[in-house]
């Protein structure tokens, strides 16, 4: 279980021990090291009940393999969009537009990047996130990332955190002429449209939303 921990760890760049601090879990097994230094029966008892008392949460994850990993990375990379989210809706504009908030994968194992996007203010100070006066500020007038998806197509939390499951989960239902997949998610508030744009950068998030 040690050496399994550790591998899935590594795999996930961290994220094993990220979310384990979080949920207060020693998925470092602290005390097994702690008793690899010492002998006798009383310890290896000791040790094995202090991971017995987590292991139900934790034996599903190692034994998985590739797909506890993925598992993981799914998870932590849904919890940094949250926080994104969270810090967005409190000042759409900090950072810049090609800050990245998540590195995931999609259907394909294609590495796909969930970046900010542009945005600039109004004369009210309210986010501009698309048209004509964005592309003169940046270039940009489509825009992309996760300004648009929450200023332009008001999408909730709960929905924006599913990107990493939702890429990687389906199939997309077509291949724009642009190049993009089109991935189209059944929700209880209707059919949730979700596209991932090649740039020179490589696959980015580019919108999120439900058709009108």
């Amino acid at each position: 279980m040690y050496g399994a921990s550790r591998a899935l760890n590594g795999l996930t760049y961290g994220g094993l021990d990220y979310l384990g601090n979080k949920l207060g879990i020693d998925t470092q097994m602290n005390n097994y090291l702690q008793n690899q230094a010492t002998e006798g029966l009383g310890n290896i008892v000791q040790t094995t009940g202090n991971l017995a008392q987590y292991g139900g949460n934790l034996l599903p994850m190692l034994l998985g393999g590739a797909m506890a990993a993925g598992s993981i990375n799914m998870a932590y990379n849904g919890y940094k969009i949250g926080k994104a989210y969270d810090k967005l809706q409190q000042n759409p504009f900090q950072g810049n537009g090609s800050d990245i908030i998540a590195r995931m994968k999609n259907h394909q194992g294609d590495k796909v990047m969930l970046q900010r996007g542009e945005a600039i203010p109004d004369s009210m100070g309210n986010p501009i996130v698309y048209g004509n006066d964005l592309k003169r500020a940046t270039g940009t007038k489509r825009n992309y990332g996760l300004d648009k998806i929450m200023y332009k197509h008001n999408m909730p939390k709960g929905e924006v955190t599913q990107i990493p499951k939702y890429i990687k989960n389906n199939i997309p239902i077509e291949i724009s002429p642009r190049g993009q997949n089109v991935y189209v998610i059944p929700t209880p508030e209707g059919n949730l449209k979700l596209v991932t744009s090649p740039t020179n950068n490589g696959i980015t998030v580019s919108s999120m939303y439900y058709p009108k």
